[in-house]
């Protein structure tokens, strides 16, 4: 068994390599059955009734094969990779050693000229191929090309036939170039794996960093925007409502002047925690809005339970005490709210312009405090 299957390579690698090779062999399986129907063709001093019995056991073979190929491609195969992989390595040697082990009976038969060139042109289509195809597993690939050769090719010089060690030579020839071949396409195969997997996570740390705020590590807001749009059709297919807190920090431009700008953003920093901290649902969406604004979207969420988070999470940054590395201080935010079942006549932009409404009404009734749209 490839070590690199089993140590090396990360769980995502192996399954995509597995379900490669799944995909890659599937048409193989079928060679056998038809390469034994066409030596049935030529080979007339055999019983029909021989090579109609071992169609019929290559095809099972061909069946077994299929299935084990279908059933161990799924991710949610309760087999671990390295099984399914040995099952599939064990499956493939022992329909090679049984077709190997057929070719080379035929030999010991009095058969036709024409029937050893049937012979050996099917396993010059046969054994390259397979060990090609095979490749993705290079110790199969040397051990499939070993079986399909070794069986037959014992026999071709027991009995005797004609130019033995001419036949062994364009033999070892022939290994010696599917091996080199299937060592350059093994390294290359799991080399662009790897770099394809590396790619996919680098894609994926990229698209998680364009929608975070670099600061706060929230959700920035073209991602909440996103999210605003899908949480507002699935609330108007529902009809449930659906709300909206926009937060601003009293005062803040005093914060900066007075203290830095450094304080601020450890004030910025440590009030987006305490906002994660009030809002934990997996449908909640919080993000920083843009300068001291944070905004949270509340999915089937009522106007009532609305108010109601929001005056908490006020009470809670009123009563905090805020410690930066130049002081420690209080701050106090305002907040204003919408909520809406969606509409025809509404959009999802009306919602954020409701609570921004309800904001500037919040902070110019005395800052500290919600107010509704």
């Amino acid at each position: 068994m490839n070590s690199q299957i089993l140590t090396n390579a990360t769980q995502d690698i192996q399954l995509k390599a597995l379900h490669d090779f799944c995909q890659r062999t599937r048409t193989g399986y079928i060679s056998y059955p038809i390469a034994w129907f066409i030596l049935s063709l030529v080979t007339v001093q055999m019983s029909q009734a021989f090579f109609f019995f071992h169609l019929v056991i290559l095809s099972s073979f061909t069946l077994i094969r299929f299935a084990l190929n279908r059933h161990f491609s799924l991710v949610t195969n309760s087999f671990s990779v390295g099984w399914r992989v040995t099952i599939l390595y064990l499956s493939t040697l022992i329909n090679a050693a049984y077709f190997a082990s057929l070719l080379a009976y035929l030999l010991t038969q009095d058969i036709t000229p024409e029937t050893v060139a049937a012979i050996i042109i099917i396993q010059a289509c046969i054994v390259p191929s397979g060990a090609l195809t095979f490749c993705i597993y290079k110790p199969l690939s040397d051990t499939f090309f070993a079986v399909m050769f070794a069986i037959p090719l014992s026999v071709y010089f027991i009995e005797g036939y004609p130019h033995p060690l001419i036949a062994a030579l364009a033999i070892l020839i022939g290994y010696i170039y599917i091996s080199v071949t299937a060592s350059r396409f093994n390294h290359d195969y799991w080399a662009y794996i790897k770099l394809n997997q590396q790619l996919g996570k680098y894609a994926g740390d990229l698209e998680q960093e364009n929608r975070l705020d670099p600061l706060t590590r929230m959700n920035n807001r073209r991602y909440f925007d996103e999210r605003l749009q899908v949480a507002w059709f699935r609330a108007r297919r529902d009809q449930q409502p659906l709300s909206m807190i926009m937060i601003d920090i009293d005062n803040f431009k005093q914060v900066n002047d007075t203290w830095g700008h450094h304080t601020g953003d450890q004030i910025l920093i440590a009030l987006s925690d305490i906002i994660r901290q009030a809002f934990t649902r997996a449908t909640d969406t919080l993000a920083r809005y843009g300068g001291e604004e944070f905004i949270v979207l509340l999915e089937n969420t009522n106007q009532a339970d609305c108010m109601a988070a929001a005056e908490k999470l006020r009470e809670r940054i009123a009563i905090r005490r805020f410690s930066t590395d130049a002081t420690e201080l209080y701050c106090t935010i305002s907040l204003g709210i919408s909520s809406q079942v969606p509409n025809d006549q509404l959009s999802s932009q009306d919602l954020i312009k409701r609570a921004d409404m309800a904001l500037y009404k919040a902070k110019g009734t005395g800052r500290n405090r919600v107010a509704s749209y």
